[in-house]
């Protein structure tokens, strides 16, 4: 079951920045179909060339919807070069993509905007995508750290998804810790953080052993990547350590898994 729950994770996260890729291209071009109506309300010619200095108001005016238009093409043409992503997903999408894509083209000189746009929007739900699970957190964490480290899974996530696998690699640092002190409580009713501030992970897991409480050996070697992270981050370096997305997926996955084990009521 618990190998079931992984592979859902693994997928999500694998194929959630070509989820987002399609979603983020949508709301470029929806946003090119509201700048194109405003413009299209004032009775502006969007093709007609702007001047650099605009000191009438009725001619500045114009300006602003046109610019309002370029600046919304600009954003459909940066976010269709993501869909390339769709098709390599799912290799049915292949013509649809290369249609749309060929659409974004002729925005730049179609002087049927308002019509391109609406043959996108009418594309894009036959492209498809796949349907998975988002990462769940895990069913019970004490109520003392449930809101810290929902909100830290939250960030994880987004960091993630933007490419800042450095910060999610401390973001999962920063769950084992909270998680980790809070479990040492639970089984001694000491509070480590008064008792040893600044106490490292590695640690805390060797106190928690004296316990009888023992971990999966692969929690060191993530806690030994972690560290290299969090040294790089805040020491000058030749070569700061950066994690691969792989190795932050990996990351990820396991953090998540450590903390269903740590508060399994069923133990």
């Amino acid at each position: 079951m618990l190998f079931k729950k992984l592979i859902i994770k693994i997928k999500y996260l694998l194929v959630k920045p070509t989820i987002m890729a399609l979603s983020d291209f949508k709301r470029s071009i929806i946003g090119l179909k509201a700048a194109l109506a405003n413009a299209k309300s004032k009775n502006i010619d969007i093709d007609a060339a702007s001047e650099d200095k605009v000191y009438d108001f009725g001619k500045s005016k114009d300006a602003y919807y046109r610019k309002a238009v370029r600046l919304a093409l600009g954003q459909v043409k940066k976010k269709s070069a993501s869909l390339l992503g769709l098709v390599k997903e799912n290799a049915e999408n292949e013509v649809l993509v290369d249609k749309v894509r060929s659409l974004v083209s002729e925005l730049d000189v179609s002087e049927k905007k308002v019509e391109t746009v609406s043959k996108i929007l009418e594309i894009l739900p036959q492209i498809k995508v796949p349907a998975v699970q988002k990462v769940s957190k895990p069913g019970y964490l004490p109520a003392e750290i449930k809101d810290d480290v929902s909100a830290d899974i939250s960030e994880l996530d987004r960091a993630f998804n933007s490419g800042c696998y450095r910060s999610a690699a401390i973001l999962c640092g920063r769950i084992l810790e909270v998680s980790l002190h809070r479990k040492y409580f639970e089984a001694t009713g000491v509070d480590l953080l008064e008792k040893s501030p600044g106490i490292g992970l590695g640690k805390i897991v060797a106190k928690l052993a004296e316990k009888d409480i023992k971990f999966d050996p692969g929690l060191m070697q993530q806690i030994h990547l972690i560290n290299n992270v969090r040294i790089s981050s805040v020491h000058i370096k030749q070569e700061p350590f950066q994690p691969t997305k792989a190795q932050t997926q990996a990351m990820i996955l396991y953090t998540l898994d450590i903390l269903e084990k740590i508060f399994n009521r069923g133990d």
